[in-house]
């Protein structure tokens, strides 16, 4: 039996503006709306939700909830919203938060339901306290827990970590990553964060002026030409390997990879046989005709260059470089690359400075 699928084509005027975009996403996982700000992400996420009113098509699985006959009210479609603000009621507590939600469920939650959600999310503790007496990550997943309490067959977030600083970014991460692992509501994330995309997303639609340019698996769009290649220091490329050894004395893991070669980072919790997946930043690899030997750096693999772009900032550019089956992107200054007479087809080392598990 096929999985359900979300597909959309919708179109929608807001004043100037022309959100004209189309969706054929897998009702599993995380797929990420990606693009700039003002491309259009919340207003298509809105439109998906029923809380604007575009003409088109969205079909959820069998159930139609727009076409030229069929609007279905937000209330009637099977979603929970969570906002970049955690909007909770001010004048009720968390306990009384959620008990809203669940009074307002698509169907009856267990109480076993509801504790799994607490622990999950770990806002047990929280429960007697009002929304201004918790952090701005607390918040944050009081929020995303009452959305959860509706029961939706599908979760919509619009950009859910906008409000918050980095390091309570990174805190609430890892329990947005639980909704794709351990509980089966697929989810729609939008956000202008190229590393939050390549950390929570399965699957990546670029948006740009209203128009979908490019969706698939998120390992294929983010090293795909036809990706904008204008997101500047943020561009960047995930490797796929296995831990083949540790190394007890440097503390250091051997990450192996298909081509024969391996990377080297920090050991700490991993393990041997352990598949892994990396995130390297564009702005963390350089480039040598020489495999350097008397460098800090530990990381070189060898590489072909197989395309040279233009940034959005005239001094750089951006080097698509084919290492086996993965491509790895780099931003490096034009004069850098001038000097180096890089061109397609080039064979040379990447170095790789930091590299980061997603």
């Amino acid at each position: 039996m096929a999985e359900p699928r979300l597909t959309a084509h919708v179109r929608h005027s807001l004043g100037d503006f022309i959100l004209d975009a189309e969706l054929d996403l897998p009702a599993t996982g995380i797929s990420v709306i990606f693009g700039p700000s003002g491309c259009g992400k919340t207003s298509l996420l809105r439109c998906l939700a029923g809380l604007e009113q575009p003409k088109g098509q969205i079909t959820f699985g069998d159930h139609v909830w727009l076409s030229p006959s069929v609007n279905l009210p937000a209330h009637q479609r099977p979603i929970a919203y969570v906002f970049q603000e955690a909007s909770l009621f001010p004048h009720l507590n968390v306990a009384d938060n959620l008990a809203f939600a669940e009074r307002h469920a698509l169907k009856h939650s267990a109480p076993s339901e509801k504790d799994t959600l607490l622990d999950l999310f770990d806002i047990g503790h929280t429960l007697k306290r009002t929304p201004e007496s918790l952090s701005g990550g607390e918040r944050q997943r009081v929020a995303i827990v009452r959305a959860l309490m509706r029961q939706p067959a599908l979760l919509l977030m619009d950009e859910p970590l906008a409000s918050l600083d980095e390091g309570r970014k990174q805190d609430i991460l890892p329990y947005i990553e639980r909704l794709r692992d351990e509980l089966n509501t697929p989810v729609i994330y939008v956000t202008h964060s190229l590393a939050e995309t390549a950390r929570l997303a399965d699957y990546l639609v670029a948006l740009e002026q209203g128009c979908t340019t490019i969706s698939g698996p998120l390992h294929e769009i983010l090293t795909d030409q036809a990706f904008p290649a204008d997101i500047g220091s943020e561009a960047g490329s995930i490797i796929e390997g296995g831990i083949s050894s540790i190394d007890s004395h440097w503390q250091l893991a051997h990450v192996h990879i298909d081509t024969g070669a391996s990377l080297r980072l920090p050991a700490q919790g991993l393990r041997p046989g352990q598949a892994v997946k990396l995130w390297i930043q564009a702005r963390d690899i350089s480039l040598s005709h020489q495999p350097e030997s008397h460098s800090s750096i530990l990381n070189t693999l060898p590489c072909t260059i197989t395309d040279i772009r233009q940034d959005a900032n005239p001094a750089m550019c951006i080097v698509y470089l084919r290492c086996g089956k993965h491509t790895l992107l780099t931003r490096i200054t034009r004069a850098s690359g001038n000097h180096l007479q890089l061109r397609p087809g080039l064979s040379l080392y990447a170095q790789i400075k930091a590299a980061a598990l997603i």
